[in-house]
C-alpha cells in the first residue's frame, strides 16, 4: 500500500492493528486511523496516560467532520476533495482523478 511505501522510505516502523489496547498508546508513536470510534480510543487512552495529542503522541485521520475541527485543539485528516471550480480547471488541465485526497494539517501530528 502507499502507506507501507512512505513508512519503508522514511524508516518509520507500521503495525496494523484492528484494536487498540490501552498499552498500545505509548509517547512518540503517531496512529492512522479510519474509524471515530478509535479516535476516541486513542484520546481516551491518552488522556489517562498524560499524554498530549500533538505532542506525545501523533493522531491523523481519514475523513473531515466537525468534531474533528475541535476535539484535541484539532485532528490532522486526509479527506477527499469533491468537485469545486478550481479543481476542475486543474483537472482539465492536468487529468486529475475526480476524487483525490488532501491532508489538512492540525495539531495533532
Amino acid at each position: 500500500s502507499a502507506l507501507q511505501k512512505f513508512c519503508l522510505r522514511n524508516s518509520f516502523v507500521l503495525q496494523v492493528q484492528d484494536k487498540i489496547k490501552m498499552g498500545t498508546i505509548v509517547e512518540k508513536h503517531a496512529f492512522v486511523l479510519l474509524e471515530d470510534e478509535t479516535l476516541v480510543q486513542i484520546i481516551e487512552s491518552a488522556s489517562r496516560k498524560n499524554l498530549t495529542i500533538g505532542e506525545q503522541v501523533g493522531i491523523l485521520a481519514y475523513g473531515d467532520s466537525p468534531l474533528k475541527r475541535i476535539v484535541a485543539h484539532g485532528i490532522t485528516v486526509i479527506d477527499t476533495l469533491f468537485e469545486n471550480t478550481e479543481l476542475t480547471t486543474i483537472r482539465e488541465r492536468k487529468r486529475i482523478p475526480k476524487n483525490f485526497l488532501s491532508l489538512i494539517n492540525r495539531n495533532s501530528l
